[in-house]
């Protein structure tokens, strides 16, 4: 990241291309409160990303979480915890809930994941089995936040 001044103001010039929803995604979701409830997205792509100006929430339009200077990593996750710091404030329904994580200046659901969190039981945790989106998400054998998903049971 390169930082200049310009008339007694900072700004910020980064070299990171933009996140694409083709490479980046919600991988997985834990609803249950206990912990608290926690998102997972995941970099399939080869490139690091900025999710700068992504939104994230449980409504759309989204206005919940707006990403700020955010650089995904290739293979890399950003894990939020609801109500922690540069994080989400709207809980994950424990019985289900739809999420919707959206690239900047969304105008309608087609610029947005579609992430349908299904029952999450005890510690077990809703996403794709070993972080393979062309699966249908599911009930995990077990939760995953930060790394690798598991299979479904």
């Amino acid at each position: 990241m390169v930082v200049f001044a310009c008339e007694d103001e900072q700004d910020t010039i980064s070299n990171v291309p933009p996140c694409s929803l083709d490479d980046v995604y919600i991988n997985e979701a834990h609803g249950d409160g206990d912990p608290e409830d926690w998102v997972e997205i995941y970099n399939a792509g080869s490139l690091e990303c900025a999710l700068a100006g992504f939104t994230m929430d449980d409504e759309f339009p989204t206005a919940d979480l707006i990403f700020g200077s955010v650089n995904l990593m290739a293979g890399g996750y950003w894990l939020g915890e609801e109500d922690s710091e540069g994080s989400f404030t709207s809980g994950i329904g424990k019985s289900g809930d739809i999420l919707y994580f959206c690239v900047p200046d969304a105008t309608d659901e087609t610029d947005c994941q579609v992430f349908e969190v299904g029952t999450t039981e005890g510690l077990t945790a809703w996403g794709y089995p070993n972080n393979d989106r062309s699966q249908s998400a599911g009930n995990l054998t077990e939760s995953t936040p930060g790394s690798a998903n598991t299979d479904y049971p």
